[in-house]
């Protein structure tokens, strides 16, 4: 199965800043990830310089067309982490969403958003029938997109909050903040199978270290807590055909790519 990473983790930062959009190199990230045997790759919009974003201009979604058929790799899906800073339930951050999505129609290969529901946008203050509600304003005619949240919620409240939507809204399950939480993650595969229309795949461990704050810390594949065999014999078995997206530790961007794909093409 094709997989794809998230945008930042082909560019070298100095150290563990994975999330930072990478202004200066986004256009080499493109022949990276050619060289690596990468597929698509997941686009950031951040909070920090939102509206500077090449992805919400004109001029920039043409070079990403153009970066696309130069290299073949593929830009299918869109991170709104801006949402973790601002809640959907500001009107104008909902706006802002639904501007995007209209933006990236532009985008051949476009496919999906994922919404993460964190930070501002957590459960304690999204309430489920909020969101529920907005999640339903989302399904106006949005061409190809495909709206996926990331949440760590029950597997049964993000089945409730799923039920009224249409398929247009569905899930990005993360193999790797479920494990973290103690879940079973092949029992919550196949619990939202219908509804996952991506896998992000990253690990964690349980880090006692008292000076670092401890508790649950991301560390390479296969070297924490999610059970990537298991995965493997699913994703084989299931029929699954949605994206994986590797959104791994790094120290090193382009080494600790290289070892994180290494293992999991080794599975």
């Amino acid at each position: 199965m094709e997989l794809g990473v998230m945008q930042g983790r082909l560019t070298e930062k100095g150290g563990f800043y994975p999330q930072i959009f990478p202004w200066l190199e986004w256009e080499d990230e493109f022949y990276r990830a050619k060289d690596m045997g990468i597929a698509h790759i997941e686009w950031m919009l951040n909070a920090d310089r939102l509206p500077d974003n090449p992805i919400l201009s004109s001029k920039g979604r043409a070079r990403i067309s153009e970066l696309e058929m130069q290299t073949g790799v593929q830009v299918r899906s869109v991170c709104m982490n801006f949402v973790m800073q601002y809640s959907l339930r500001k009107r104008e951050t909902f706006e802002t969403v639904a501007s995007c999505m209209r933006q990236l129609n532009e985008l051949q290969h476009m496919r999906a958003v994922i919404i993460p529901l964190e930070g501002a946008s957590a459960s304690e203050y999204y309430p489920d029938e909020v969101l529920k509600k907005d999640l339903l304003k989302l399904e106006e005619p949005n061409g190809q997109i495909r709206c996926l949240i990331e949440s760590n919620r029950s597997v049964e409240k993000q089945m409730n909050i799923l039920g009224e939507c249409s398929e247009t809204v569905g899930i990005c399950y993360d193999v790797g903040n479920a494990a973290g939480l103690g879940r079973d993650i092949l029992v919550e595969l196949n619990m939202l199978m219908e509804h996952i229309g991506e896998i992000h795949l990253k690990d964690k461990k349980n880090d006692e270290n008292l000076s670092t704050g401890g508790g649950w810390k991301s560390t390479y594949l296969g070297e924490g807590t999610v059970d990537f065999q298991g995965l493997s014999r699913w994703l084989k078995q299931s029929g699954y055909h949605g994206t994986l997206v590797l959104e791994s530790y790094f120290d090193e961007a382009l080494a600790d790519l290289w070892r994180n794909l290494s293992y999991l093409r080794s599975l």
